[in-house]
């Protein structure tokens, strides 16, 4: 028998707490990240999740504050994963 997730370890969440934990908007996320505002709420409401390695990179910016987060070599690092 599998265990049943209650959701609290889906990226889901993590992305929403640590969002708002940090003061984050969906819409600041999403040009943080160089991404559309539809792809952070897909990511939220569990209808898309991005790839496990991307996934690690999303959440390392989250766990960082606003500004530290803007100036992050994470955030480059996120722009070439999506878009190369």
């Amino acid at each position: 028998m599998s265990r049943v997730s209650t959701g609290k370890s889906t990226f889901a969440y993590k992305v929403r707490h640590l969002r708002k934990e940090n003061g984050f908007t969906q819409t600041q996320l999403a040009r943080l990240l160089g991404l559309h505002l539809q792809t952070v709420q897909s990511w939220e409401y569990q209808q898309r999740v991005p790839r496990k390695k991307r996934q690690s990179l999303v959440l390392a910016m989250l766990k960082r504050k606003k500004q530290q987060a803007e100036k992050s070599p994470i955030r480059k690092l996120l722009k070439e994963y999506y878009f190369n």
